[in-house]
């Protein structure tokens, strides 16, 4: 491989030995973990500094983690909705949706993700 794609730690002090030997890119999708109430993450900052490669989901991601950690030169910007499948494919565009005809959520629930929102939107008259 040429390089190893780092999204979430789960045991921080065992891949801090991997990350040191192998190129890694980093994608990063939050400064800080949900919950996390100090402005700088020790690990999270080892894992900027050490990356081949930065990725943000958005450009408020960015614009946070170089808020808290400095600039970011390896750091780029690939939006979430627009990847395509294959290197080398088209983006393709979003296009209006149907609709809805459910609601479903899919993934764990926790407070941070807004879900009330989604019982706001299924009460809503117009669904």
């Amino acid at each position: 491989f040429d390089a190893v794609n780092l999204q979430f730690s789960i045991l921080w002090p065992l891949e801090r030995w991997f990350l040191r030997r192998l190129p890694f890119v980093f994608t990063l999708h939050n400064a800080v973990p949900h919950g996390f109430a100090g402005e700088r993450h020790g690990p999270t900052e080892e894992a900027l500094r050490l990356a081949r490669r930065v990725v943000f989901l958005s450009r408020a991601s960015r614009d946070d983690a170089e808020r808290r950690y400095g600039p970011l030169p390896q750091a780029g910007v690939l939006p979430i909705g627009l990847v395509p499948v294959a290197a080398g494919d088209a983006v393709v565009p979003y296009t209006p949706a149907p609709p809805p005809e459910a609601l479903v959520v899919w993934g764990n629930v926790a407070p941070y993700k807004g879900v009330e929102l989604l019982l706001d939107l299924a009460r809503d008259p117009a669904w």
